[in-house]
């Protein structure tokens, strides 16, 4: 990934611990908040690696409703905290724009108590593919982003099954 990034985010807040959004979000099926916008497919399978996603060099593949695929990498993961991943091999048509990219995801606690969640993803270009990513894919990608971390603040502010179980 040698050309220069061109890097999206977002952010939001949620009223529970960095240590909770960073499980649930971590333990989200991807195919319940990557539901698909305009062009940009929605994921419709992950298939874990043998490491599960729950550590350093654990793997995955990810099916798109395009039936294209793409690996994902976990490169860092400091629990409660802090997860980093590269996604790489596309085999749809963002092949012939982006070799990859490396999204990030952060869990800070706000004053309030609440924690804020952000997610920046470094979508690499092909050689010559800077302009079109920037002007025509990033755009895009950002605003498909923004519906993805809505729909999970709303998964993080949902009760999970332990929850309803605990609650009684």
């Amino acid at each position: 990934m040698n050309t220069a990034a061109v890097t999206v985010g977002v952010r939001d807040t949620v009223g529970v611990s960095p240590e909770h959004a960073f499980e649930r979000i971590r333990a989200t099926d991807p195919a319940a908040v990557f539901t698909g916008r305009g062009v940009l497919p929605a994921v419709v399978a992950t298939v874990e690696g043998p490491e599960r996603w729950s550590r350093s060099g654990a793997t995955r593949e990810v099916t798109f409703s395009d039936r294209g695929t793409a690996h994902e990498e976990l490169t860092t993961y400091q629990p409660g905290r802090h997860y980093a991943y590269d996604i790489t091999r596309f085999t749809n048509v963002v092949r012939f724009l982006l070799s990859g990219m490396q999204c990030e995801w952060r869990f800070t606690e706000a004053s309030s108590g609440a924690t804020v969640v952000e997610w920046d993803v470094a979508l690499h270009p092909l050689p010559y593919r800077h302009g079109i990513v920037r002007v025509l894919f990033a755009p895009a990608w950002h605003r498909y982003m923004n519906d993805i971390m809505a729909r999970t603040i709303a998964l993080i502010d949902s009760p999970s099954d332990e929850d309803k179980h605990v609650q009684g």
